[in-house]
């Protein structure tokens, strides 16, 4: 092997600069193209929420605080970061009331769980 661990850790450095550089457009591209929704079910109140990204589509439960992105199981749930950006924008989207709200019975909530689940980026 002619490359060492040095390039491991420098490439993944590079990709955290640029991971970082990019997450503020990244953030408002996503508001910008109505790509956050909000589902809430009633009577309970439960609410999920959906990102569609470049990537594909993420679930965020806000209350807690869970996303199904990679980098919320490799990086915050390992304790290396305290968030990941779909988490972020939520909280922005709630702020500047950027998101789309779909009001749903609480009847419908496994047959949401089942549609939402297939649609998911892993």
């Amino acid at each position: 092997w002619s490359r060492g661990l040095g390039d491991v850790y420098k490439r993944q450095d590079q990709y955290s600069l640029y991971y970082w550089l990019n997450r503020d457009q990244k953030i408002k591209n996503i508001l910008d193209g109505e790509n956050v929704t909000l589902y809430s079910f009633l009577p309970t109140g439960r609410e999920i929420w959906t990102v569609k990204t470049p990537n594909g589509l993420h679930v965020v439960i806000e209350n807690r605080l869970y996303c199904t992105c990679g980098h919320f199981y490799f990086s915050v749930l390992s304790g290396k970061d305290d968030t990941c950006y779909h988490i972020d924008i939520i909280r922005i989207a709630k702020t500047t009331k950027k998101h789309n709200t779909v009001e749903n019975s609480d009847a419908d909530f496994g047959k949401f769980l089942r549609t939402t689940l297939s649609e998911l980026t892993l």
